[in-house]
């Protein structure tokens, strides 16, 4: 399969998944007891990426609900909205006393180092974690699991969403960039931490039984 019909048949799946948005009554404005982002529990492959320290962090990230995008520094157009998203949600999140982190990668190792990255989240201020694959091939594998695309020319491609993980890193919501509903995003953050608690509290009560019985 050439490299053009691969670009084709990945940009006819990121189409797809618009479609989709569609017609779940997507223009995601609407808030349904099942939540507003398109409902996943996927599990992505684990991988490991430079933080814009020099640490490498697994990711998908876990021990906290996280909202992801990914892009690149340079992206003129999607990028600046999505983030602009990104930054509105953790910023209602903490006034709501929702627990979730926001994460930023980078898809364009080759042009974002590391200091790169540093730099534009202070000169930013954003209140995200900026992480990169070392590699273009690292980064194409991650889009894929994610249903993006990357192309072999100078001129990056890449999905127009937002991703949300749950505490065990599993992916359980997609948002398209434009123009998403932050209050549908936070329902369905504050459903996860829901089903968090509910976990944990069916863990303190299985394990008191255990106790229990052997004692």
């Amino acid at each position: 399969m050439t490299n053009s019909l691969k670009l084709i048949l990945a940009l006819l799946l990121s189409g797809a998944l618009v479609c989709i948005f569609v017609l779940l009554g997507s223009s995601m404005g609407v808030l349904s007891s099942q939540g507003y982002g398109l409902k996943l529990d996927r599990i992505i492959e684990p991988v490991y990426l430079q933080a814009s320290d020099g640490k490498h962090v697994s990711f998908p990230p876990e021990g906290q609900t996280s909202l992801v995008f990914l892009g690149f520094i340079q992206c003129p157009t999607i990028c600046p909205r999505a983030m602009r998203v990104l930054q509105q949600t953790i910023s209602q999140a903490k006034q709501s006393d929702l627990e979730v982190s926001g994460v930023f990668v980078s898809i364009d190792p080759e042009r974002d180092s590391l200091e790169a990255l540093a730099s534009w989240r202070e000169s930013l201020r954003l209140p995200v974690q900026a992480y990169r694959p070392e590699t273009r091939k690292e980064a194409k594998g991650l889009m894929r699991s994610l249903n993006g695309t990357t192309s072999n020319s100078g001129a990056m491609e890449h999905s127009a969403f937002l991703y949300l993980f749950d505490r065990d890193g599993k992916l359980r919501r997609i948002y398209p960039h434009e123009n998403p509903s932050i209050e549908g995003i936070l329902a369905d953050i504050e459903q996860l931490s829901k089903e968090t608690r509910e976990k944990d509290t069916t863990g303190s009560r299985e394990a008191m039984l255990i106790t229990e019985i052997f004692l």
